[in-house]
């Protein structure tokens, strides 16, 4: 039973970095009758085909106000100029690119360059959810070696 408690956290651990790792995010805003963002989506569709370890979360900024304040976060997370700022725009790990030819023309190097990239980060959630499991398991890892080693030497 005890080899069982040690094993299962390590076995989640490994499960959980490998399923994460094994898929790039991107998160694509645009608009609903943007001209620009009805020329990226074949793009984005046929990436998808070419790289199916790409997961593109997308996110309607015109009639969906919540979707419009986050992207309102990354701009000023990622430090745009007032004057860049609009969709479509595409957050990959720590890069961006805006409009819809520097996303045509560079974001399939950005995959190639970040092949698991992390779900692009904000101020407010630089550390991820399984960052922290992993540190809370760490740490309880540590507390059970530690008084598993007390209570042997009493």
């Amino acid at each position: 039973m005890k080899k069982f408690l040690i094993f299962f956290p390590i076995l989640f651990i490994f499960l959980t970095l490998f399923a994460t790792a094994q898929e790039s995010c991107i998160y694509y805003f645009y608009g609903i009758s943007c001209p620009h963002c009805a020329n990226v989506a074949p793009f984005l569709d046929k990436l998808k085909l070419e790289y199916p370890n790409i997961n593109i979360i997308k996110f309607e900024t015109y009639q969906n106000i919540s979707n419009q304040n986050l992207l309102d976060t990354y701009f000023e997370s990622y430090n745009l100029p007032k004057t860049s700022r609009g969709v479509p725009i595409i957050f990959i790990s720590d890069n961006y690119l805006v409009g819809d030819t520097p996303i045509i023309s560079g974001l399939e190097s950005l995959i190639l360059k970040n092949p698991n990239a992390k779900c692009p980060p904000t101020k407010s959630n630089s550390i991820s959810t399984i960052e922290i499991i992993l540190a809370v398991l760490a740490i309880i890892a540590l507390i059970y070696f530690f008084f598993k080693k007390k209570f042997k030497t009493s």
